[in-house]
């Protein structure tokens, strides 16, 4: 198999030695770059070079020595590209930026190291599981408590009955404190929909939805008690909003994250009966979603609250 062409800044004609793949591709490179980015390879530029007669002729290319890397082309193409000033290696999957997570170890090239942790930060928002397991196994913090988090979209039983391969590479007081941080997230905002406490929270400017008197119509006719500055007068939450919060809080008890706090079904029925009365009708619709845009900001402060128990 003969090599194939790098990109044109890894096939420099003036380089001095040539990288080659353990598919075949040369990089055709400049030692002194390269050692001064990365330690392991400083070290292996001091080591002797045979000359041309006392190899086999693949060992060399156009009179430069070849170094034979056991890295795929396009996981020496991003370590590469560390050591080099030229743009950042673009992946993507998890599996490729893994690669290069390895490469840059097993070369001592510190950038490449962090690029690839934040790199797989960024895959927690769709594959949160994975991530996290990582995290845990490589004992990156920060990276654990962004996935643990992103798995808030998830319900305890899909987390739990996840396939993810690396999950085989934790252990199970890693996944019991994920299940833990899932449980003690739920907690914290569990009292967030109840009526009571959106009325004496002082959550004032959608007074529509609860009144001083109650409302002439069938969908009012729950009475509540508040003490907003020490006011002991009662107030009447609508029927049809404190239905609706219910069905926010059993989507919350099972997704604890602010992407449960839109429930299309739910807005709708409100709405519905809302609008057998003239009176309610008016205001339910932006009342409603003003509500949960709310609701949606202060179960992320809740949340913010609660930390994951990482121990390495």
């Amino acid at each position: 198999m003969s090599p194939s062409a790098p990109p044109s800044f890894f096939d420099d004609s003036s380089a001095d030695i040539v990288l080659r793949s353990c598919s075949g591709k040369d990089f055709r490179v400049y030692k002194t770059i390269l050692s001064r980015a990365s330690p392991v390879f400083e070290g292996m530029f001091t080591l002797p070079v045979p000359p041309p007669s006392a190899v086999p002729p693949e060992e060399y290319s156009n009179g430069l020595h070849v170094v034979t890397l056991t890295e795929s082309s396009e996981a020496l193409d991003a370590l590469l590209r560390f050591c080099y000033p030229v743009r950042e290696p673009s992946l993507s999957s998890i599996e490729k930026t893994l690669e290069v997570f390895h490469a840059a170890k097993k070369y001592d090239i510190d950038e490449g190291i962090m690029w690839a942790r934040e790199k797989l930060a960024g895959f927690a928002a769709k594959e949160p599981i994975r991530v996290y397991a990582l995290a845990c196994r490589y004992g990156w913090e920060e990276e654990a408590r962004i996935a643990a988090k992103e798995t808030l979209s998830m319900s305890l039983d899909t987390l739990l009955c996840s396939k993810s391969k690396e999950l085989a590479d934790i252990s199970a007081f890693d996944l019991q404190r994920l299940c833990m941080y899932h449980i003690s997230c739920r907690k914290a905002i569990s009292h967030l929909t109840t009526p009571r406490f959106i009325i004496e929270g002082s959550w004032r400017p959608w007074e529509p939805l609860w009144s001083r008197e109650p409302c002439s119509c069938s969908h009012s006719v729950i009475k509540t008690k508040t003490y907003v500055e020490s006011d002991v007068l009662p107030y009447y939450a609508k029927s049809w909003w404190c239905e609706y919060m219910e069905e926010l809080k059993k989507a919350l008890d099972t997704v604890p994250s602010k992407t449960s706090t839109t429930q299309p079904r739910a807005l709708a029925a409100a709405v519905v009966k809302a609008s057998a009365c003239s009176s309610c009708a008016a205001d339910a619709l932006e009342s409603l979603m003003a509500c949960a845009e709310q609701l949606s900001s202060k179960v992320d402060a809740e949340i913010e609250k609660v930390q994951l128990q990482f121990v390495q």
